[in-house]
């Protein structure tokens, strides 16, 4: 299709492309919603929503009517890091309705996909890949830490591994695994049903479940939202991506696949600039929080890079699965300390960040040296050459970002080239 797509943001890679990615989805701008004062004021409305990708329920998953039929990425989120978030409103198990807009009057939203089929959600990858952190373990540690300061809505939308006869949505083959149990929901009432029974149990009692649209005509809060699948096909066609959506209505973070440590990374890092008031004190903290930030997006990019290895191997051997020896109670205990160990490094950047605070109301002309930052990162567990290839990453970013005006997106073309050499070095 010709739109290059970063491996850091998994997103589309400029507005403009943004724009023209939207127009082949039958877009139709990017103008704000109508919020008012500073809530949800980058948000657009619901009338941006788009729904019946691939035209299902009417037609089935196929070859050629699937994620890698039409798409560069599989997954691909179709809302990139720095771009506008999309209003939705979708009931939870109750009929009760929710709506984004809402939600974000409080408190900024992780929104995160989670189907009962998909093997990331289910742990499949814990004792093979132990750095994917993305498991409904993952996902419950991440919740229960970060709950009061963040709503957590898990996306039940199209499963990606049905029973047969039904298609995996990506390739458009059968592709079965242990969980693959039930078919594929094509009304709203089998959907919410499989939600209930199949999911429900396995999500924190402070994640709301949500249910993407699927033929609901009782609600009438649902009257203008897409019948079928209108945040699945919005956000993107995935089983396992994630997006941290702050109470400006900007996204902050995308995932392709949800990765909860360096997701409570960027988490750690909103919370950071949210608490500094004056622009000063933003520009200056964002000396630290870019070389954790660069140190964050490298970390996803090994996952992503890893587990793409993992992925290959289905294709070319028979794979048994075994589930964990460990009882559920020590999985989630595991999530916790990957996480607690994870954003350790983020007590740090707050020590520093509180100092800095008060040097700069006590000398507000003072600032930051490279030395400040330097020290900073003295104190932390990185090697010397990890330092310096954070600060020549950390000086990319900057570089892209001011070019670009998007909140870390990294563009394509020999820059990537440049990205992943990085990489290689620091393997």
């Amino acid at each position: 299709m010709g739109i290059a797509v970063s491996l850091l943001t998994g997103g589309v890679q400029s507005v403009e492309d943004q724009r023209q990615w939207g127009d082949h989805h039958q877009w139709n701008g990017y103008e704000a919603g109508d919020g008012s004062g500073t809530h949800a004021r980058f948000m657009m409305n619901t009338s941006k929503l788009i729904g019946k990708c691939f035209n299902f329920p009417d037609s089935d998953f196929a070859l050629d009517n699937s994620v890698n039929a039409y798409y560069p990425n599989d997954p691909t989120p179709l809302l990139p890091r720095g771009g506008f978030a999309v209003d939705f409103v979708l009931p939870d198990l109750d009929d009760e309705t929710h709506q984004l807009r809402e939600l974000l009057r409080t408190k900024p939203v992780v929104l995160i996909y989670g189907m009962a089929t998909c093997p990331a959600f289910q742990g499949m990858y814990l004792e093979s890949h132990q750095e994917s952190h993305f498991s409904k373990y993952d996902q419950w540690a991440l919740v229960d830490k970060y709950h009061e300061h963040f709503h957590f809505v898990n996306l039940y939308s199209t499963e990606p591994h049905p029973m047969s006869p039904d298609k995996n949505f990506d390739t458009g083959m059968n592709v079965q695994f242990d969980w693959s149990t039930f078919r594929q929901a094509r009304t709203y009432k089998d959907r919410g049903y499989f939600a209930r029974t199949y999911l429900a149990d396995d999500l924190h009692e402070e994640n709301l479940l949500l249910i993407d649209n699927l033929g609901n005509a009782k609600l009438p809060e649902l009257e203008d939202i897409p019948e079928y699948n209108p945040v699945w096909c919005t956000y993107g066609p995935g089983s396992r991506m994630a997006f941290l959506i702050g109470q400006d209505g900007k996204l902050y973070n995308v995932q392709a696949w949800f990765h909860a440590t360096t997701m409570a990374g960027a988490m750690e890092e909103h919370m950071l600039l949210a608490g500094m008031n004056d622009l000063d004190r933003k520009r200056s903290s964002s000396k630290v929080l870019d070389l954790l930030t660069t140190k964050r997006e490298l970390a996803y990019a090994r996952m992503e890079k890893s587990l793409k290895t993992t992925l290959d191997m289905f294709g070319q051997q028979e794979l048994d699965y075994e589930p964990s020896p460990h009882s559920r109670d020590v999985l989630l205990a595991e999530a916790a300390g990957r996480l607690e160990e994870y954003v350790a490094q983020y007590a740090d950047a707050k020590e520093e960040l509180s100092s800095m605070t008060s040097d700069l109301r006590d000398n507000p002309s003072s600032g930051w040296s490279l030395g400040y930052v330097m020290r900073m990162l003295k104190q932390g567990s990185i090697s010397v050459g990890l330092m310096a290839v954070a600060l020549v990453v950390a000086a990319v970013v900057a570089m892209r970002r001011s070019r670009t005006s998007a909140y870390s997106t990294l563009d394509g073309g020999d820059e990537d080239e440049e990205t992943s050499s990085l990489m290689r070095e620091l393997s």
